[in-house]
């Protein structure tokens, strides 16, 4: 377990680290991803979000607006973004413009893929849906 976890971290660092360096994205210091959302799975929600983030010249996130349509994408969003910082710059405020793709894979799934990154500007978020089980009738 500690050792999927080291390559886990391992993995997600390493496509941080490309996943900044495609396009003028500012070097990623430290990140959070978002999770997928309950009731979106339970829903069967997908949704492919634009995020913009304005970051200061120290590096840390000031602002967050997103285009989600639906309020617990934007809460799971906000909430991971926050977490993120980036190298110092000489510019006094940067735009940074990131999609995240919240996907649904089939419940038969044997993927344990949680997250993806696409680049240059594209985080993928996986769960798997539900199965749904039938009332019985009495």
């Amino acid at each position: 377990m500690r050792t999927f976890f080291l390559m886990s971290l391992t993995t997600l660092l390493l496509s941080s680290l490309a996943f900044s360096q495609e396009k003028d994205i500012p070097q990623i210091v430290r990140m959070a991803l978002p999770s997928y959302p309950t009731p979106a799975i339970i829903l069967g929600v997908e949704e492919v979000i634009e995020v913009t983030l304005q970051i200061e010249k120290s590096g840390k996130v000031i602002s967050i607006e997103s285009n989600a349509k639906r309020p617990f994408f934007h809460t799971v969003i906000k909430e991971a973004f926050n977490e993120w910082e980036f190298e110092e710059s000489d510019q006094e405020r940067r735009d940074l413009i990131i999609r995240i793709a919240f996907r649904l894979l089939p419940y038969e799934s044997k993927s344990s893929i949680t997250s993806s990154f696409k680049l240059p500007d594209t985080i993928e978020i996986f769960a798997k849906k539900v199965k749904i089980i039938d009332r019985p009738s009495y």
